[in-house]
């Protein structure tokens, strides 16, 4: 990639910054960001590269399609910034991208090049049309655009390519072919796209892969490609070896360390589809993953959310320390040291960084209760050890109760409950939402059930709040004789997650007996009230102290302070509307 790479420090521990905008021009903005002195912080954190959002489109103009990357020349002065910085550093600058990325069906691109359209999705002004791969021309722009960016970028460490899900990119896309993946239930029954429809998917993933792959290699300045596997099991049966044969050899293979794993949940064997701090894996996907990439040679990466995942996504961390010690143990057992660490939040610098940092890069990795509590000596001088593991370990044996499944992980109100109304009377209806934006929200929680029923989230969130708080008790106790400013971070943070899981079971509780209104049953609802208003005063006391509570920063920050999905003020009001209704 650069000098360190060809020194023979292949490994790469991947991360990015809270502050930056994923979805704002995040290549425009990167140098204001990326700071020599937040470099060198992440550096300090044990971190050797960051990635940065880019559209391939915009940063890197072509000859091919000329009407495209007009503004490039701004991204890429802000992108030469941060690559120069992270030099400083010690740190390298990835781009993550999706290409070819469609556009808007109405744009007039289309009317220039009507050749490169695919598949198109969706109706009038929202309808967006995927560039097709199958065409020549398409796959000339991605060679020529990932040689112009590696040209004018000395110095990129390389690209992290998605091609599957997400954004509607290839024609492929949003179309699964593998009939086990249950996630495009209405799909129609054709691609709809005749040249497309001839090939594989795995052949239009290597249309991406290889195209800029060979661009970077045309360029000569050492970008890297690497290829993740996100969702391609919508294309193949895992662990997608079609695909990884299909990718030169010299791509690097990231692969999700949880996803496509099992686990036991609330009595039943539930699957793993997300990233997960409730379940340690790896999965037996991610393992043949790796097996298929060596056996071609390749290298490979694992891809975790080591901070928060959608689990919780706006509280600081979930400190499941035990959890992230048979993470890192587990890739210590698999050779494997290179990891991207976050997604586009979670990605804050807390004790789970630092405990995975320490488990995975260790001369020598003592077993579990030992390795623990050496940690939490270290990050919380002065503490009692034994009582700080303690409350490690019942937290991690809380999330086991945790309904783990992809409508709860998105839908479910945990995120904004500690400022989410509880009012008497039947439902009004409206759809609750997704758990990770700041928006209008209705009462109807069905949508977050997934394969459990009411009765059963309700019995793990019980049970998950109540061993939550007892390790925060513990927790709490082992940190009395630390004065770091980190036991007082690490509590907070603790007490939040507690607060939010708290406040979420009463959520549900308070949506069964509204379920089925009736005056009857007011005066349980003023059980749920009270249970509220005993533990809310403290998230408020937290909240207004800790500005890091409530932030999800998938949304960017600071720049978008609206996407702070409950905040000090949103939970005092909660707690006065409550004592309002439990006095009249």
């Amino acid at each position: 990639m650069n000098s360190r790479h060809a020194a023979g420090d292949d490994s790469l521990r991947i991360w990015r910054s809270p502050y930056s905008n994923f979805y704002k021009d995040e290549t425009l903005h990167a140098s204001d960001v990326y700071t020599q002195e937040h470099l060198c912080e992440l550096a300090g954190a044990g971190f050797n590269a960051v990635w940065i959002h880019a559209y391939l489109r915009d940063v890197a103009p072509t000859e091919v399609f000329p009407e495209l990357g007009l503004n490039g020349a701004a991204h890429l002065r802000s992108l030469r910034t941060v690559i120069r910085r992270g030099d400083r550093a010690g740190i390298r600058v990835l781009l993550y991208m999706q290409p070819p990325m469609g556009m808007s069906a109405r744009a007039a691109f289309w009317r220039s090049h009507p050749e490169a359209r695919g598949v198109t999705k969706g109706r009038g002004a929202k309808a967006t049309s995927a560039m097709c791969t199958s065409e020549p021309r398409v796959r000339a722009f991605l060679h020529q655009a990932a040689e112009t960016l590696s040209r004018r970028l000395p110095g990129l460490g390389g690209a992290i390519l998605i091609t599957a899900s997400e954004y509607l990119a290839h024609c492929y896309s949003h179309y699964a072919t593998n009939p086990d993946f249950k996630y495009f239930p209405d799909q129609p029954e054709t691609l709809g796209c005749p040249r497309c429809e001839q090939r594989h998917p795995k052949d239009i993933v290597a249309d991406v892969v290889g195209s800029i792959h060979a661009g970077f290699r045309a360029a000569g300045n050492g970008a890297e490609v690497i290829a993740w596997n996100w969702s391609w099991s919508m294309y193949e049966k895992d662990p997608q070896t079609q695909i990884v044969n299909a990718l030169p050899s010299d791509v690097i293979l990231m692969a999700g360390f949880e996803r496509g794993g099992s686990k036991l949940i609330l009595g039943r064997q539930r699957i793993i589809d997300e990233y997960a701090l409730s379940y340690a894996g790896p999965s037996e996907r991610f393992v043949g993953s790796l097996k298929a990439a060596r056996r071609r040679g390749m290298r490979a990466i694992a891809k975790l959310q080591i901070g928060t995942t959608h689990e919780l996504g706006v509280a600081p961390n979930l400190p499941v320390i035990g959890t992230l010690y048979e993470k890192a143990r587990a890739m210590r057992r698999l050779r494997l040291t290179s990891y991207m660490g976050c997604w586009n939040f979670g990605n804050m610098l807390t004790a789970n960084t630092a405990a995975f940092t320490s488990f995975l890069m260790a001369k020598r990795l003592a077993p579990r209760p030992q390795a623990l509590a050496g940690f939490a000596r270290a990050y919380f001088p002065g503490c009692d050890a034994k009582e700080v593991v303690a409350g490690w370990e019942l937290f991690a044996d809380a999330m086991d109760h945790y309904p783990f499944c992809i409508p709860f992980l998105y839908k479910a109100p945990l995120t904004f409950a500690v400022a989410y109304p509880i009012e008497p009377g039947p439902l009004r209806g409206g759809d609750i939402g997704a758990s990770w934006h700041a928006m209008k929200r209705g009462d109807e929680l069905s949508g977050t059930f997934g394969p459990y029923t009411l009765g059963t989230i309700i019995k793990g969130l019980a049970a998950l709040t109540r061993i939550w708080w007892q390790g925060v008790k513990r927790f709490e106790n082992g940190i009395a004789g630390c004065e770091a400013p980190a036991a007082q971070e690490e509590a907070n943070s603790a007490r939040m997650a507690g607060h939010c899981f708290h406040s979420g079971w009463n959520v549900y509780r308070a949506y069964r007996l509204r379920k089925r209104w009736a005056p009857s049953r007011l005066n349980s609802l003023r059980a749920i009230m009270r249970d509220e208003l005993g533990h809310l005063p403290d998230a408020y006391r937290i909240a207004e102290r800790d500005r890091r509570m409530g932030f999800h920063s998938g949304s960017g920050f600071p720049s978008c302070p609206q996407q702070y999905l409950f905040t000090a003020d949103s939970i005092r009001k909660k707690i006065r509307r409550l004592e309002q209704l439990v006095r009249d």
